[in-house]
């Protein structure tokens, strides 16, 4: 009772913690909304056609929320800091992690600086389909405060966005529990893309694969649109739930794909502070004050009404937010501050109309954290690692924590330019790709970027993943003979097979090379893991050994990271212990070893149950964790996924989601492409409008 007495006093001892919504009454006049064509095809998906880009922007925000208002909503909630409303303690932690990253405060200085006029309106119209929706469906609606959702809120939310594809969200956990400097960050779980020049295919058309792996549900998986204007606009790829762009796919012209890639994106800053002056720290020479407000947090109590607001406070330096620690005031900084080009720079080069377009929307340099796989009908084909990194002073060790007290270690040098970034345009071997990979290696060994030609304060990998190496080693296979045909392409896309020597983030080869002998008490759980043909089949018995060995590994270790610049070894312990976890999980839930995959890895959802082939980093990549029954959910991997031949007269395309267009339970199209998904099967897809109102099973307004 105390407790509650203390935050409820709390509350009314803050003054200004209210968050006050500011009076929206945009200009909507320039949306029609009798002229939006909504066509939904025999998988749901919604092909949008408008006569201008902002009707059509409107249009995807109606769609996204006739098939998943409530995941829109849960991003919504984090961009306006309302999460501990729907999530109680842990929403509030990323409520301060949003406060600390200011997206709101740059909007608010910067947007009409940066975003143009067009782009305003493009935003603008998303926001209004958002808020049409709401105000129809009350009932459907998390939390009222959160409306109306505004043009602000979505350009915030970009920036947001892609400093959590950064990993800037594993970081804040950390700097909330106190730990500083943050561990190695744990991102997202890797992507795969490849693309085949037109000369080196039986049939003349480049063909690109694009297949990021993403969570299968959730604020960053992948939805399915197809978005038509008068403008100009016919674009068909995946967005993320409350984006209003398409963040990779294809055109008439061309098509593209993302990885993340992991360079050293950010930068840590100890801070000597004033031995008597609170919140001053030294900067070349002189004390300045730190800035700092208070940062509102609302916390639910769980299965309560009862919300309760109170304060913690954020400071910020020259450098960026800053934490203090038991061992001392640390400031950090990423490539996003300051940046909100970045739905523009996507919406560019979703409308580019050649590799000249293409390339000029990537000299934004606003997206700070992929690379790009692309091709086009025009025999161009690109592999470029398209990063934000910065110009940094060689005078300092980046690797490590950096002097906080000097201008010299700030980024004010401005960013790498794109001609300085490790690419390879039209290589001799005539394929490209990544897996999160090295940017040096990205095609065939002879072909690959030189890294010394590149400035090593950039942080760049340098090594593969077991996704890339066993790229490398296909399509090395693949192309020296002769040219490649569209059946051993897919083949290659869905690969099961890990390379012979593992890529891991950490070395488990010990599992493999450890005398049996010399571990009685899991000798035969051994000799089953080193007898495995290292495939990812569902009817493969060994695999789930492996799987819940290397789960149990993952999961001491500290998760599945992507550093790429060296490979720690895993000790001996930790290996035997996790074998042992592994056998003790397989036999408490099966009574058995022999376990298939797929009786271990199952893909569910509303009454659809199916076995699911992959494991961590192959090429099919599947990231799974237990249930209570005792089988693995697939979490992220394999998602969305796009196959692409571009000839002289356009695309061919090929896709499949991995469950439907639509997230609401029990809806026709919920899971309608799950045993397509599972069984590595596509649906055939089209830019041609005339063709998809042929074969359209509802054609509507967003009324």
């Amino acid at each position: 009772m105390r407790l509650f007495v203390f935050f409820f006093t709390l509350v009314f001892a803050l003054p200004g913690f209210a968050q006050q919504s500011r009076k929206y009454n945009p200009d909507l006049s320039f949306i029609r909304v009798d002229s939006i064509q909504i066509i939904r095809d025999q998988w749901g998906v919604p092909h949008i056609y408008a006569p201008t880009d902002a009707e059509v922007s409107y249009g995807l925000a109606w769609v996204q929320c006739e098939d998943d208002f409530e995941t829109l909503q849960d991003f919504m909630l984090i961009i306006k800091g309302y999460s501990g409303r729907k999530s109680g303690i842990e929403g509030a932690k990323l409520d301060y992690a949003v406060g600390m990253l200011r997206s709101n405060d740059l909007v608010k200085a910067e947007y009409d600086k940066q975003v143009p006029p067009e782009m305003q309106k493009y935003l603008r119209a998303f926001a209004a389909g958002v808020n049409r929706w709401a105000e129809l469906h009350p009932e459907e609606v998390l939390f009222k405060k959160a409306f109306p959702v505004t043009e602000y809120d979505l350009a915030a939310g970009f920036n947001l966005g892609l400093s959590m594809m950064s990993g800037v969200q594993d970081a804040f956990t950390k700097i909330l529990e106190n730990k500083l400097p943050p561990p190695s960050q744990n991102p997202p779980k890797g992507s795969n893309a490849m693309a085949i020049h037109s000369s080196k295919t039986e049939d003349g058309k480049a063909y690109i694969a694009i297949n990021s792996h993403q969570p299968l549900s959730g604020i960053m998986s992948w939805y399915e649109a197809h978005l038509v204007s008068g403008e100009g606009m016919n674009i068909l790829g995946g967005a993320f739930p409350g984006a209003c762009i398409i963040g990779h796919g294809v055109n008439e012209h061309l098509a593209w794909a993302h990885t993340v890639s992991f360079p050293d994106l950010k930068d840590f800053y100890k801070l000597e502070m004033h031995p008597k002056k609170k919140n001053y720290y030294r900067f070349d020479g002189q004390w300045k004050k730190l800035e700092s407000k208070r940062i509102p947090l609302t916390v639910r109590f769980p299965k309560s009404k009862i919300q309760l607001t109170i304060g913690k406070k954020g400071f910020w330096s020259v450098y960026g937010p800053t934490l203090k620690t038991d061992h001392g005031v640390y400031s950090f900084t990423l490539p996003t501050f300051g940046q909100l080009k970045a739905p523009e720079q996507w919406f560019n080069m979703g409308k580019a109309k050649s590799y000249a377009e293409f390339r000029k929307a990537m000299e934004i340099q606003h997206v700070p954290c992929f690379n790009i796989v692309y091709a086009d009908r025009y025999d161009t084909i690109m592999y470029i690692s398209n990063v934000t990194v910065p110009v940094r002073n060689p005078a300092y060790d980046w690797t490590k924590t950096l002097p906080g007290d000097t201008s010299a270690t700030l980024w004010s040098q401005g960013f790498q330019p794109v001609d300085k970034l490790p690419q390879v345009v039209n290589p001799a071997s005539g394929f490209v790709y990544n897996a999160n990979n090295s940017p040096f290696l990205c095609t065939h060994p002879n072909d690959n970027p030189d890294p010394k030609k590149y400035d090593i304060t950039m942080g760049t990998q340098t090594l593969h993943s077991n996704r890339s190496k066993r790229f490398e080693e296909l399509l090395v296979q693949a192309t020296q003979n002769g040219k490649i045909d569209w059946n051993t392409f897919n083949e290659i896309k869905y690969d099961r097979q890990y390379p012979d020597t593992f890529q891991f983030p950490v070395s488990v080869d010990h599992v493999f090379y450890a005398d049996p002998e010399k571990y009685p008490e899991i000798k035969e759980e051994l000799k089953r893991i080193q007898r495995w043909n290292k495939r990812g089949d569902t009817d493969n018995v060994e695999a789930s050994m492996f799987l819940m060995t290397l789960h149990f590994v993952m999961e001491d270790y500290g998760g599945f990271q992507f550093n790429l610049t060296y490979r720690p070894l895993v000790e001996e312990t930790l290996i035997v212990n996790s074998v042992i976890k592994a056998r003790e999980f397989l036999l408490k839930h099966y009574g058995t070893l022999d376990v298939k995959l797929g009786q271990l890895q199952r893909h569910r959802r509303d009454g659809e149950d199916w076995a699911l082939p992959g494991l961590p980093d192959m090429i099919v990549a599947m990231y799974s964790s237990p249930r209570e029954d005792g089988t693995m959910a697939p979490r992220a991997g394999e998602s969305y996924i796009m196959m692409v031949k571009m000839g002289k007269n356009g695309p061919e395309i090929e896709s499949v989601n991995a469950f439907g267009a639509c997230s609401r339970t029990g809806d026709t199209y919920a899971c309608d492409q799950m045993e397509m998904f599972t069984k590595h099967q596509l649906k055939p897809m089209s830019l041609d409008w005339k063709e998809v109102k042929k074969t359209a099973v509802r054609i509507y307004n967003p009324q």
